[in-house]
């Protein structure tokens, strides 16, 4: 059995990108899904959802939603 000496071994590293790469395309499809929703009306319909939800990503959902949000009223004051 080896023993664990606190230094990152090439496997360690490997898992560690690996997980990283795997969270940064989850990320970037929730991020695409939800850039679907342009609207006030469907960005509020949508975080009201989210609001209910007990889902782990609710908070990156809301977030992400919020950016979409001010996406919209930026591109809106800047026409």
């Amino acid at each position: 059995m080896a023993r664990d000496t606190g230094y990152m071994t090439i496997r360690k590293i490997h898992k560690s990108i690996r997980t990283s790469y795997t969270g940064l395309g989850e990320y970037r499809r929730l991020q695409n899904a939800l850039s679907l929703y342009r609207t006030p009306t469907e960005i509020d319909d949508l975080l009201a959802a989210v609001d209910r939800s007990d889902d782990p990503q609710a908070d990156l959902m809301r977030e992400m939603l919020s950016n979409n949000l001010a996406t919209h009223y930026r591109l809106l004051h800047s026409a």
